[in-house]
């Protein structure tokens, strides 16, 4: 089975096609746009424990990782996912179908629209297309409604925001000078237009090496596509994160965070029958790294407390994103999980990511620059202010003590300049 073959860098793991990671078999389940049903929950939490170390990750992509998987056990879990509904048909389609959707526009009433059914459409075409398997394993597909948990700052190689009432504006790779118009029900074939125009000008990496050389206009002709539009359409929401127990048309749904998005998964699946007690609806999982139970009381907060979930957005490990690092990643140098939970403590007050630490030069847990990056060597970490994993160093060779003692120096009320 290819899921045996050598690791390959930027080779994005499945449940059919996992990879080989230092803790054994890495498997990425891909729900739906995100919705697991409680019943698929809590088989995943029985998979993990089951067939792996126990460990479970929430990642960007708004899908959940299973750690630890020994490769006798993999055909165990293949059938566990697929009685659920958690297994595609083959390999090549679930490496297609790698599509990011707004995870609660079917309820949240500031979204243009419920875009499920587009994006159920779209997914169906990615998997039914064999031409598509020649796609890269990290192009991606956003399917954005907007309103409160719009996912503007998602990547993706082709994105589909929604406008009001229907219809969608396309943009590839983040560039925003131009746009193109599609109604609802042509999504699937716009996306596939696109996706074959890319491929023809193969090999190249991503959209965005295609749009730097000749212009998102230009492929959008390629691709057949008449009249983009200057400028690209307007904005429908902010987005974000958000944290503990809130409503939306009259549901009640309460998010919770994984630290550092790893969870064991007996707490997960503690998390999952307490909510089955309660008669709650679904479960959403979120680019940011999120899990949002829908239809769930408000004494489920305490529990999920309890379990090791943050539901709080004050809490100061929100600031930090890290890696899996050592012994999980044949790559890292250092534990970065049990470090950044060690500085969360001492970050300077404020919102959002303030703390990336990296157990390499890779920088897998975060593309953007942060305010601050701790790069794992074997002699300690490098401090990088206001770039990223590769970005030149301000400080080598620091230990945890080290950094600690610069973030005291920090004022204490705003992320470093």
């Amino acid at each position: 089975m290819s899921a045996l073959a050598p690791s390959r860098k930027g080779w994005c793991p499945g449940a059919l096609r996992p990879m080989p990671a230092g803790d054994g078999l890495l498997v990425r389940v891909r729900p739906f746009a995100g919705r697991l049903g409680l019943i698929q929950a809590g088989a995943l939490a029985i998979g993990a424990e089951r067939f792996g170390n126990g460990v479970m990750e929430a990642t960007s992509r708004a899908n959940l990782q299973l750690r630890g998987v020994a490769v006798a056990a993999l055909p165990g879990l293949q059938a566990l996912l697929d009685d659920v509904g958690l297994l595609e048909g083959d390999e090549d389609a679930e490496a297609a179908c790698n599509v990011v959707v707004s995870p609660l526009s079917d309820l949240d009433p500031q979204a243009a629209f419920d875009v499920g059914p587009v994006a159920a459409a779209l997914w169906e075409r990615l998997a039914g297309d064999a031409r598509l398997a020649d796609l890269p394993a990290k192009f991606g597909f956003a399917v954005d409604a907007g309103g409160m948990f719009a996912i503007p700052d998602v990547p993706a190689d082709v994105r589909f925001a929604a406008l009001p009432g229907a219809g969608f504006t396309v943009t590839l790779a983040g560039d925003e000078t131009c746009a193109a118009a599609c109604s609802a029900g042509g999504v699937p074939d716009f996306a596939a237009k696109l996706a074959f125009a890319f491929l023809d000008c193969a090999p190249l990496p991503r959209m965005r090496d295609l749009v730097a050389e000749v212009g998102a206009a230009s492929v959008f002709a390629r691709a057949g596509l008449a009249g983009p539009l200057l400028p690209c359409g307007a904005e429908l929401g902010g987005g974000g994160r958000r944290l503990g127990a809130f409503a939306l048309g009259g549901v009640k749904c309460l998010a919770l965070a994984p630290p550092l998005g790893r969870m064991q998964a007996n707490a997960f699946g503690a998390l999952v029958e307490a909510a089955k007690a309660q008669g709650a609806r679904d479960l959403r999982l979120t680019p940011w790294r999120t899990l949002v139970v829908v239809g769930a009381r408000a004494t489920l907060q305490g529990a999920a407390a309890g379990l090791g979930f943050i539901a709080a957005a004050a809490d100061p490990r929100l600031g930090v994103v890290a890696c899996a690092g050592a012994p999980a990643c044949l790559h890292a140098a250092r534990d970065v999980q049990a470090d950044a939970l060690a500085l969360a403590p001492h970050l300077p007050r404020g919102r959002g990511v303030r703390l990336h630490v990296s157990g390499c030069e890779k920088g897998c847990a975060r593309a953007a620059p942060a305010a601050l990056t701790l790069v794992a060597r074997s002699s300690g970490y490098d401090l990088i202010v206001d770039g990223g994993a590769k970005s030149a160093p301000a400080g080598k060779n620091l230990g945890v003590a080290d950094v600690v003692a610069y973030l005291a120096r920090l004022p204490r009320e705003t992320a470093p300049p």
